[in-house]
């Protein structure tokens, strides 16, 4: 069982025994069958541990019906196209606000901060961008009042000038204030 053999969840009874066998378990090609067909979360999981492709840590991030498992494999990944991939994709806004957070990208970010819907996901890769033309994109963008806000502070003075004559009216107040705050 789990060794040489194909791996199914009908192999054995007794989880903890499934789970010691896991554990000793190099071959990633087992680990990834465990990993699939387990019906036990902590043996799933320590399979998942130990698997290094970040491909087929995707996909359990987004399969997985255990929450602890899904966010186990976006810790494991670092590749930030597949970390892109899982935050235009999960259906969990706090999943995706974990890939957001390991996103280095001012591309993946800002796309990510005008088009996601959930406003903690958005003020993640807000909070990453210096990027000034992509600032300025959404603040112009955006409606969220929190996220503008939180826009506002990375903004430059030569930003902040540039938006008086290009941000709709309806943000004049809050570039205003940004003004004043640095003396502009």
């Amino acid at each position: 069982m789990y060794h040489n053999e194909p791996v199914s969840v009908e192999s054995g009874h007794d989880w903890k025994k499934r789970l010691k066998l896991v554990n000793n378990l190099k071959d990633q090609d087992q680990l990834k069958q465990v990993a699939l067909e387990e019906q036990i979360s902590t043996v799933r999981y320590h399979a998942v541990e130990k698997i290094t492709d970040p491909i087929f840590l995707k996909q359990i991030a987004l399969t997985d019906p255990n929450a602890d498992i899904r966010k186990l494999a976006v810790s494991r990944i670092n590749d930030e196209e597949i970390l892109f991939g899982i935050a235009v994709q999960s259906p969990d806004w706090w999943l995706r606000k974990m890939a957001v957070s390991k996103i280095a990208s001012p591309q993946y970010l800002g796309m990510i901060a005008k088009n996601d819907k959930n406003k903690y996901v958005k003020l993640e890769s807000i909070k990453s961008i210096t990027d000034q033309q992509i600032l300025m994109d959404l603040f112009v963008s955006e409606q969220n009042e929190e996220c503008i806000v939180n826009i506002l502070p990375k903004l430059t003075a030569s930003s902040l000038l540039t938006l008086r004559f290009l941000a709709p009216q309806s943000k004049q107040p809050y570039l205003i204030r940004q003004l004043k705050k640095v003396n502009v």
